[in-house]
């Protein structure tokens, strides 16, 4: 059990217009850190079928975080975007399920 305060994390990103400052509370961190957990999995079982994956984040001069995963393998290049990494990797993971039942139904 925590006793002490709930800390707030900060990130500082900074552009041609200037710095960004983001603050994060605890709780926030470890839903994060869930959140990566979940991903990873995903991540590893596209890794462990062949496929080879990266990812990042991108924020929009809205304010909002937009994240990209991508895998390829064997000339398929397969590319999603969402507004979560866990989503961006489960979009992933469907598109792959896809080719992958497409070449298996091909004679």
């Amino acid at each position: 059990m925590r006793t002490d305060a709930p800390r707030n994390y900060v990130m500082r990103c900074s552009d041609l217009t200037g710095e960004l400052r983001l603050s994060f509370s605890h709780a926030a961190v470890d839903a994060y850190l869930r959140m990566a957990a979940y991903f990873e999995h995903i991540a590893d079982g596209v890794h462990r079928r062949g496929w080879s994956y990266g990812f990042n984040a991108i924020i929009t001069r809205t304010g909002e975080t937009l994240y990209r995963a991508d895998a390829s393998r064997a000339g398929y290049r397969v590319i999603a975007r969402a507004e979560s990494l866990a989503s961006a990797f489960l979009e992933l993971e469907r598109d792959i399920d896809a080719i992958e039942w497409e070449k298996a139904q091909t004679p």
